[in-house]
């Protein structure tokens, strides 16, 4: 509400202007985790990582020390990124241990592709632009978001 009410004595628009366009960031913006696109995900790429990778072998005392993390306090995972097969099986891993999945962010990119950017979304991507420029509205909607996703008493991490 900050950004918008200097965004008003700025000349930058009315409030109920600034507000709609505050409204379509944050849709565009959000996640929309939901058990069934989860399901139907976790199905898909079970079958199709077990043909790209016959045998997944992780190590259950690491995902152990991970949940606690997680239930002590807000958890940031910064994998390498050298692939999208990172987020993939970070978050098949936590699927499989039963973690609570993370909420990833994602370039704004795969939100244009229709129907990979809402089963991105249902599964917990939230979406962000790669510039901010000089956007102060969606500078201060982003940091808010992030803020709310990190101070929720849940065992959600965060995963950039």
């Amino acid at each position: 509400q900050q950004a918008v009410a200097q965004m008003v004595s700025s000349g930058a628009g009315s409030g109920d202007s600034i507000m709609k366009s505050a409204r379509g960031i944050l849709e565009g913006m959000a996640h929309t985790k939901n058990s069934a696109t989860l399901t139907y995900l976790a199905f898909i790429m079970s079958k199709a990582l077990s043909r790209i990778y016959p045998d997944i072998r992780f190590n259950l005392a690491e995902i152990q020390m991970v949940q606690q993390a997680c239930k002590a306090g807000p958890a940031l995972l910064l994998p390498t990124h050298r692939s999208y097969m990172d987020f993939i099986i970070i978050s098949y891993l936590f699927f499989k241990t039963n973690t609570q999945l993370p909420n990833i962010a994602a370039g704004e990119d795969f939100q244009r592709m229709s129907l990979v950017g809402r089963m991105l979304q249902g599964c917990g991507a939230f979406f962000m632009r790669r510039s901010f420029g000089k956007d102060k509205l969606y500078w201060a909607l982003f940091s808010e978001y992030v803020h709310l996703l990190v101070g929720r008493t849940t065992e959600e991490p965060l995963e950039f």
